[in-house]
């Protein structure tokens, strides 16, 4: 293999992930804790796999554009200073008194997989449910967005919706959002009525575009695929624990899950996935963006809360956020821009009140707001003093919260930045405001336990 650039820290991301998984044997959850992200979040930055069929390596599309010298370099110290394998002269190299020393370079020499996954950088994986945990109760939401006129994808999403409507009982209720993928139409004159088989195609070519002289028409699925997702959607209607609603597709392709583990009494959610996206709880103008999976607000009084309530027992907060605005509002201190990450939300007598994460553009701090009069604007308490933060417009920040009873642990591209102790009253609804200033939020999952 080639050697991996000193400044590519995506190909040493990548390389080093595959040196502590397949030839160390660590498990995906150890690993993201090395890397400071949770284990679905690292399966988005992950850039290969193996084939089980040929036993080769094959790289897939990763799903963000986000800085990876911030994953890179705690793996490298962790794969040094724990394995002995160092990262010189663009290869991996094991100690050389290893028995098994061997090297590994640049991976970008792999070929791509030719499988179900899509094949293009700007898509997202699909194939994420083989590495989640479903719970035994609880809740479970899928939402997939996939070309199902591909065989090699009706067979294998049925085949997992199947063993999904298994594991559904009282315990577990199980809802699965079905997206048909369409292809990009484009606009034609009247189709024919039937096509050279004789099978009435309602409108449109079965197998694809089609030119009967007097231009290009639009299709629509085949009815091999749509006779088969009626089928199964028929023999799931005998299974009350179990939803499945088929909607009209969006371009790319995409798989989102969320779930709610009972029997520890856990509670998780992702914003950034769409079917999270719509129970969450906001208030003013935010913009789902589908092609980027990503979530925009700005303005005051504006709010993205999650579905759940969160502080009972500890949770941890991991989102990576972009701030846009702070310039303009530099200098002016009583209408400054406030961004921030939003804790223990709630109503208290028709009013609302809420701890937040403040990021002013200069500081970071806890602080209460509308506890008194429930007025976001003048009714806030600075907790404590805070500690220097910059913020650097058009920048991706990668903020980790870990909460207990005790403590509010706040990690910035994995480094312990701020604490501050645990206030009372913390339990309430997590999420995000902009307050004056444009947030971009490409990833924000919050999780019990």
């Amino acid at each position: 293999m080639k050697p991996i650039g000193q400044n590519d820290y995506y190909g040493i991301f990548q390389t080093g992930l595959l040196v502590a998984s397949e030839a160390l044997g660590l498990k995906q959850a150890h690993l993201a804790d090395v890397c400071g992200v949770s284990k679905s979040y690292l399966s988005k930055l992950k850039g290969w796999e193996w084939d089980k069929a040929s036993n080769t390596l094959q790289a897939r599309p990763h799903v963000t554009n986000t800085n990876f010298k911030r994953y890179a370099v705690p793996l490298m110290q962790f794969l040094e200073q724990k394995h002995q394998i160092s990262f010189t002269d663009g290869y991996f190299m094991a100690a050389a008194d290893d028995a098994a020393a061997r090297q590994w370079g640049d991976l970008k020499t792999i070929e791509p997989a030719q499988s179900i996954r899509p094949g293009h950088p700007d898509e997202e994986l699909y194939g994420l449910l083989d590495e989640f945990e479903v719970p035994e109760a609880g809740e479970l939401t899928i939402e997939w967005n996939l070309d199902l006129s591909n065989p090699a994808n009706l067979s294998d999403l049925v085949e997992k919706i199947s063993r999904l409507a298994e594991k559904a009982n009282a315990q577990l209720s199980v809802a699965i959002k079905l997206r048909k993928k369409q292809k990009q139409q484009v606009q034609g004159r009247n189709p024919p009525a039937r096509t050279q088989t004789g099978r009435d195609y309602r409108g449109a070519d079965l197998y694809g575009m089609r030119n009967d002289g007097l231009g290009r028409i639009s299709v629509n699925p085949e009815a091999e695929y749509d006779a088969t997702l009626n089928q199964l959607s028929s023999q799931l209607q005998d299974n009350p624990y179990v939803n499945l609603s088929i909607e009209t597709g969006e371009p790319g392709a995409f798989e989102h899950i969320s779930g709610r583990d009972a029997l520890s009494g856990c509670k998780r959610e992702q914003f950034c996935d769409f079917s999270a996206w719509e129970a969450l709880h906001r208030e003013g103008d935010w913009e789902f963006i589908t092609r980027a999976h990503a979530i925009q607000g700005r303005g005051l009084h504006q709010y993205l809360l999650s579905r759940y309530d969160y502080g009972t027992l500890p949770f941890s907060l991991h989102a990576v956020l972009r701030f846009q605005g702070y310039a303009l509002h530099a200098g002016a201190a009583a209408e400054s821009a406030n961004a921030g990450i939003v804790l223990g939300w709630k109503e208290v007598d028709g009013r609302s009140q809420y701890y937040h994460l403040l990021l002013d553009g200069q500081s970071m701090c806890l602080e209460q707001v509308g506890a008194r009069t429930g007025d976001h604007i003048g009714d806030y308490q600075h907790l404590d003093a805070g500690v220097p933060f910059v913020v650097d417009e058009d920048t991706d920040y990668s903020f980790l919260l870990q909460i207990t009873h005790e403590w509010i642990s706040v990690y910035v591209d994995q480094v312990l930045h701020y604490q501050v102790a645990t206030p009372p009253g913390l339990e309430g609804r997590a999420g995000i405001r902009p307050w004056r200033a444009k947030v971009t939020c490409s990833y924000f999952e919050v999780r019990e336990g």
